[in-house]
């Protein structure tokens, strides 16, 4: 597990109004961060990032509108526009002993019920259901949805699929 690198919160979408708010998109809408007084990371779509803080935040629905420190007009916010919001991994929030986050998974062996590895799980993707994708050791790849009937067990040790889960195509 890499706990150096930074944790993708969400994206900015676009400047909002005229005093430099921002229209903000979290990857995960059950999310608490960032919060009033957080320090972000933002990876700007040039390749450069830049450290704010958050000034204000309020919800819009499927979107919060963020003021950041430093950004006082919508020209200084149409900048931001499509820059990924990070965090440090500390300043995430402290699990129960049974949780784990998905930037977990990444490496996990993954197998069936009866032991046998498949591969190992290669990436997290959240679309409209979370989706892991497994890597064999020979290349094989196969993206699976992390739902009943596909994913038995996901944990901190191993992600167990059902034996079929792999048969569809």
């Amino acid at each position: 597990m890499n706990t150096k690198s930074p944790i993708e919160l969400g994206k900015i979408a676009s400047a909002h109004g005229l005093g430099g708010e921002v229209n903000y998109v979290p990857f995960n809408l059950a999310s608490e961060l960032p919060f009033e007084g957080m320090e972000i990371t933002l990876r700007l779509p040039d390749g450069k990032s830049t450290v704010m803080t958050v000034e204000s935040i309020r919800d819009k629905g499927k979107f919060l509108i963020v003021g950041l420190a430093g950004c006082t007009d919508r020209n200084a916010a149409e900048k931001l526009r499509g820059a990924i919001v990070c965090c440090d991994r500390d300043d995430l929030p402290e699990l129960a002993p049974d949780e784990f986050y998905y930037r977990d998974a990444i490496g996990l062996p993954v197998m069936f019920p009866d032991g046998q590895v498949v591969g190992k799980v290669s990436q997290v993707l959240s679309l409209a259901t979370d989706v892991i994708e497994i890597t064999s050791d020979s290349g094989q790849e196969w993206m699976i949805p992390v739902v009943e009937g596909f994913v038995r067990r996901m944990d901190r040790d191993a992600v167990i699929i059902e034996p079929d889960a792999l048969e569809m195509e």
